[in-house]
């Protein structure tokens, strides 16, 4: 059975009533975690990379980056980096044999320059096919991709679509352990991971929302945290298929939920 490990590499400042409709003005600290998991014939594999230096204080970046990275005022934390994780665990990061892309927001593409010998699966042709400065508006820098991301990657589009627990997505690895699902709204190509044979079915629904109770009390905030949203009306559907899948048996966690979640690692 996989089970996935997730990690929170840094914390950013925010208030509720911003993630939240019609929550009390209160200052909240975001986690931004990252995923980690063994598969049996993958082997290593990594969901996102968190923050890292590359996006926050690395020499070189563009001003849109670094202007992006002042407004939302990421704090490192160097426990719960990548490299620091993986040594802990007695891994580096040429193990790494895949990382997942679940989308190109800044807060989980910014360490894949640190996996020179890891393969890539994402949706990229949307993204890939904006400009510069529309895909700035939206946290997405192709700085930080690696200079042969394209020829490393292979895209989710390519995956046959099965079901498994009520849920269709596409078969990851070809064994249905692990399903990369659509959830529209936040991001373009934005998707999230089902572990079907968990006690209870888990989807890593990443950036559906930032905090469970947006989804859970049908509590999507509205301006200006729309502005930030791809499409705030798929948003909403998707959280009303979590909702269903919650009221079905599921479970799912979130990257940016202060709450603790479900497979959650160990407190750094």
């Amino acid at each position: 059975m996989i089970t996935p490990r997730f990690f929170n590499a840094a914390m950013v400042p925010a208030n509720r009533r911003f993630v939240q409709a019609g929550a009390p003005f209160a200052r909240l600290r975001l986690p931004v975690r990252w995923g980690l998991f063994q598969h049996p014939v993958a082997g290593w594999v990594m969901i996102d990379t968190g923050y890292t230096p590359a996006a926050v204080s690395a020499q070189g970046r563009s001003l849109g980056l670094r202007a992006y990275a002042a407004a939302l005022r990421p704090q490192l934390l160097a426990t719960g980096q990548p490299d620091a994780v993986l040594a802990r665990l007695g891994l580096r990061p040429a193990d790494i044999g895949l990382i997942i892309v679940t989308h190109f927001h800044a807060d989980h593409v910014s360490g894949l320059r640190d996996f020179p010998q890891a393969r890539f699966i994402a949706a990229y042709g949307a993204v890939r096919a904006r400009g510069y400065l529309a895909n700035m508006r939206h946290g997405v820098f192709a700085e930080l991709l690696p200079p042969d991301f394209d020829a490393r990657m292979a895209d989710v589009a390519g995956l046959e679509v099965i079901e498994r627990a009520g849920v269709r997505g596409g078969d990851m690895f070809g064994d249905g352990s692990v399903l990369t699902v659509p959830l529209p709204g936040h991001a373009k190509g934005h998707f999230g991971l089902l572990f079907p044979d968990l006690e209870r079915p888990f989807l890593y629904a990443v950036d559906a929302a930032w905090v469970r109770a947006a989804i859970m009390q049908d509590a999507a905030p509205g301006f200006p945290a729309r502005l930030i949203s791809d499409d705030h009306a798929a948003g909403l559907e998707t959280a009303r298929r979590l909702r269903d899948f919650v009221a079905q048996g599921g479970e799912f966690g979130l990257c940016h939920d202060p709450a603790p979640m479900l497979y959650d690692g160990p407190a750094q």
